[in-house]
């Protein structure tokens, strides 16, 4: 009987890190990248083919390339709280009856 595939969902989030105990996205290339240089597997390529994981992304993680999630964080002009933070102000504003416009916003945002 053939391997079942995964779930279509598991798809979906490329962060996902366990599907009915089977590591996957990104936390699967991470261990296959530390079992590469555990010694565990002779080469990357053998690595990436026990996680069922790309060999040339995991080359790319292994020779310091971030992930996309990495690169867009990067490019965030507010910090998660901040964004928070922001957000709360914005809201109460609001249910005062004062609701602001963008160019308001950034202006506030710039701020912070």
């Amino acid at each position: 009987m053939p391997p079942r595939p995964p779930s279509p969902n598991a798809f979906l989030d490329p962060t996902t890190t366990h599907i009915q105990g089977i590591v996957t996205g990104e936390a699967a290339i991470q261990s296959a990248i530390t079992q590469f240089e555990n010694g565990q597997f002779r080469s990357l390529r053998a690595a990436a083919e026990a996680f069922d994981v790309p060999y040339r992304t995991t080359c790319a993680r292994f020779n310091g390339r971030p992930s996309r999630q990495q690169t867009h964080d990067l490019e965030r002009a507010l910090t998660p709280e901040q964004e928070q933070a922001l957000k709360k102000h914005l809201l109460s504003i609001a249910s005062w009856g004062f609701p602001l416009r963008v160019w308001q916003v950034r202006e506030l945002a710039e701020q912070l």
